[in-house]
This record gives structure tokens, C-alpha cells and sequence, in this order.
């Protein structure tokens, strides 16, 4: 079964084009510009990974990751953002942060060994 990762940024140009990415490779991918909607989406589909920008008008993605620790939520984050990622990665401790803009194939090997290491399947 292919992995599911779910992708929230509140930019739908990036929601396209890291879906079309992944749906390229395989992945069960879902994506969503709404960080509220991203959080419920957190617990109905239990993904194998997501991907996270900081950058949100309805909710920052730190307030979005901190949310979804609480309530639960222990499975990998990759932040993809344009600005702090590398902040964001020393405060929040994601698993793999990326900067915006960024090569697809980074993106994709980033995700594979994220997946690997955490025993899922790509």
C-alpha cells in the first residue's frame, strides 16, 4: 500500500505542484490550504507523513504543529516554507525541513528517506 502523506500550505500553486510530484511517484496524497481542515484531515486519515508550510494566514504552521502533538499526532513532519525553515526546525524539532523554492527531486528524496526511516513504505 502506498503511503499517505498529507500536504497543507495555504498557497494552491504549491498544493498543485507538490501533488502532481508525489502522485507521480505513487503516493496517496491529499492536500488541503485550509490549516484547520489540515488538522481534522490529521485525525481522519492518520497520514504517514506531512508536509507543512509555516506561512498561514487562518494558522501558522507552528501553531498547526503544536496542535497536532497534542492531540496526539506522532508521525513525521516535513516543513516546506520560504522563510524560517531552518528556525523551525531548532524550535519545533520536524523531522526534515526544506526551503522554498525547491527541486523536486530533493523533495522526493527527502520524503523517501523520512519514509524509510520510519518503517513506511514509499
Amino acid at each position: 500500500m502506498a503511503s499517505s502523506i498529507l500536504v497543507i500550505d495555504d498557497e494552491p500553486a504549491i498544493i498543485r505542484l507538490v501533488l502532481a510530484i508525489l502522485g507521480g511517484e505513487g503516493y496517496a496524497a491529499r492536500g488541503t490550504t485550509s490549516p484547520v481542515e489540515g488538522l481534522r484531515l490529521l485525525k481522519d486519515i492518520e497520514p504517514d507523513l506531512v508536509i507543512l508550510d509555516l506561512l498561514m494566514s487562518e494558522m501558522d504552521g507552528r501553531t498547526l504543529f503544536k496542535e497536532a502533538r497534542e492531540s496526539g499526532y506522532a508521525g513525521p513532519f516535513l516543513i516546506l516554507s520560504a522563510f524560517g525553515a531552518e528556525i523551525a526546525a531548532a524550535e519545533l524539532a520536524p523531522t526534515a525541513s526544506l526551503a522554498k523554492p525547491f527541486d523536486p527531486a530533493d523533495l522526493l528524496a527527502l520524503i523517501a528517506q523520512i519514509l524509510s526511516e520510519c518503517g513506511a513504505s514509499p
